[in-house]
């Protein structure tokens, strides 16, 4: 969202200009369509999927873990359960936030729709008054001083105080749509500083998920559980080619003993019976017992590094998302702000005019102030079907 407007754009086709930024029409906009893209909402959904998925009560956490105990401060089940539970706390925060995005498009288009309404409002109005029927029934074109003694009358103020309360209402309205914009911006900016930890918008400070899980990963480097997963698997490995050996060379005393290819001396401890074929199978339940053992503990170390290690690469991935989405809204809050400043500008100026050249003049720019968010409102129904089909991609390959 690096791509600068540029120097000819005019502050009013700013409107037109951002959203074609935001919905990936802008030129030299790599970035796909939307507040948050169709990728960047089905990354979050998966996110939230499996947050929610994190085991709650501590029976399951224990049962997820495989243990019920492993003498670390830390990384002890109900220590586990503490960290789950606050990142499960977090995923179920996004629903609120994804029901602002949806409503946030569904307003822009909207507040674009009033924009462009009553500004043609506005200007039919003004088309009407006395002092502008009095230009059209004059013969012949008016010069600017001509235009310029042509007063108010008393009846022009009436529907100039009329008009007046059309823009304050307008400027109602933007006010509106600008602090819907900051509060969507505030929602995202505080579910990445949950995670990344910050300063939220209510001035309090948080850690961090993403700090307490490296904590919790860094907690299990420091007492060798890494390390000791890693050994036990290569335990595992080299028990498990042993466990297949000992199976070829048992399966082979059998075969040999019923197959009648044993010589008729064999000796009898070669056969099933002797102590070969005994030796080979009780090394090879020995083998599997130790096998199992080893599984169930690594398992339990192995699913808390990878439920660690996951989240923490899924962290820094939504935490990016986060940043592209607020500069959406950093850009859409400006484009509020200058249609603010323009429709201040504008009932400044229409507060002031008394005379026919003023008025005209004031009808000419208002025009190209409202005109671009025709656009506006065609794009910004484009950013909630894009937000739909994201969900709707989703559900359908994803839940």
């Amino acid at each position: 969202m690096s791509v600068v407007l540029k120097d000819s754009e005019n502050s009013n086709d700013l409107p037109k200009a951002v959203l074609h930024l935001i919905s990936g029409e802008y030129p030299g906009v790599a970035r796909s369509a939307g507040v948050l893209t169709k990728e960047d909402v089905i990354k979050i959904k998966q996110y939230v999927k499996k947050g929610l998925s994190l085991p709650g009560e501590l029976p399951e956490v224990e049962s997820y873990l495989k243990y019920t105990r492993l003498d670390i401060p830390g990384l002890e089940p109900s220590d586990i359960q503490v960290l789950f539970k606050k990142i499960r706390i977090h995923a179920a925060s996004w629903d609120a936030v994804e029901n602002r995005i949806i409503q946030q498009s569904i307003d822009l288009s909207s507040a674009a729709k009033n924009i462009v309404s009553s500004g043609g409002e506005i200007i039919s109005v003004i088309k009407e008054m006395p002092i502008m029927e009095r230009v059209r029934t004059t013969l012949g074109q008016r010069s600017k001083d001509e235009l310029e003694g042509i007063r108010y009358t008393s009846d022009d103020g009436e529907v100039a105080s009329a008009v007046a309360e059309i823009i304050e209402l307008m400027k109602v309205d933007i006010k509106r749509q600008q602090g819907a914009t900051k509060e969507l911006k505030e929602r995202i900016s505080n579910f990445k500083i949950e995670l990344a930890g910050g300063e939220l918008s209510t001035g309090k400070r948080a850690f961090g998920l993403q700090s307490e899980v490296k904590a919790k990963y860094d907690l299990m480097e420091r007492n060798s559980l890494l390390e000791s997963i890693a050994s036990s698997k290569e335990a595992i490995r080299t028990k498990k080619n042993r466990i297949t050996q000992l199976d070829k060379d048992y399966d082979y005393y059998v075969g040999m003993s019923f197959s009648g290819g044993l010589p008729i001396f064999w000796p009898i401890s070669g056969s099933i019976f002797g102590p070969k074929a005994e030796a080979a199978r009780k090394e090879r339940n020995a083998l599997k017992s130790e096998v199992d053992e080893l599984e169930l503990s690594v398992s339990g170390k192995e699913g808390l590094q990878s439920a660690m290690e996951s989240s923490l690469s899924n962290f820094g991935d939504i935490g990016i998302r986060m940043a592209g989405a607020e500069a959406a809204l950093n850009i859409l809050n400006t484009m509020w702000q200058t249609i603010l400043s323009k429709i201040d500008a504008s009932a400044e100026q229409f507060g002031r005019i008394n005379d026919a050249m003023r008025l005209t003049s004031f009808v000419a720019e208002f025009a190209m102030v409202i005109d671009p968010w025709r656009d506006v409102k065609n794009t910004a129904g484009e950013l909630v079907a894009v937000f739909n089909e994201a969900l709707e991609e989703y559900k359908k390959n994803f839940n």
